[in-house]
């Protein structure tokens, strides 16, 4: 039971909830509400005309993607600016809508990885291991990914980034 509750990464990383389903159906539905929400905690691109041309987005998209953010409370219009406020969520295993979220990321991580003038990093490996070593990697992880938000949450916001992870048996 223990072990369950640590490898919960939403009992791990406990976050703020959506009100009702049909926002959270909603915000997940693409990488690109997420993407719009947390690009405006940088300043640079806290205008409805940056948040346009960074994410290649019409004018009227990244509009109806902005005010449903606000009426969520998610963030905040100040002038022609629009400024993060909260909300940083996390799916748990159980939730019907976690694995279109992860097929939205890993679906751009794809993209990303065909650009030749990408910095990003991509990695895939198969590998056969014992069971005591599964573990060991999987504490590792864990505990990586605990160290990863926590420099993160202490970073400034200067760019938008994505990271995957994967780790499972075959």
């Amino acid at each position: 039971l223990i072990k369950e509750a640590n490898e919960n990464l939403k009992t791990r990383f406990k976050k703020d909830t959506f009100e009702n389903i049909q926002d959270q159906a909603l915000y997940y539905s693409s990488w690109l509400w997420m993407a719009i929400h947390f690009a405006s905690s940088i300043e640079k691109l806290q205008t409805t005309v940056n948040l346009s041309q960074k994410f290649n987005l019409s004018i009227q998209q990244t509009h109806f993607i902005l005010e449903k953010l606000l009426s969520l409370s998610l963030i905040e219009k100040n002038g022609d600016r629009w400024i993060f406020k909260n909300g940083e969520f996390h799916l748990g295993k159980d939730s019907p809508l976690l694995s279109a979220h992860h097929h939205n990321w890993r679906s751009l991580a794809v993209t990303d990885s065909q650009n030749p003038n990408s910095d990003g990093v991509h990695y895939s490996a198969v590998y056969t291991m014992s069971e005591k070593d599964i573990q060991k990697l999987k504490t590792e992880i864990f505990r990586w990914l605990e160290s990863s938000r926590d420099i993160v949450s202490k970073s400034k916001e200067e760019e938008i980034t994505c990271f995957n992870l994967d780790f499972f048996r075959l």
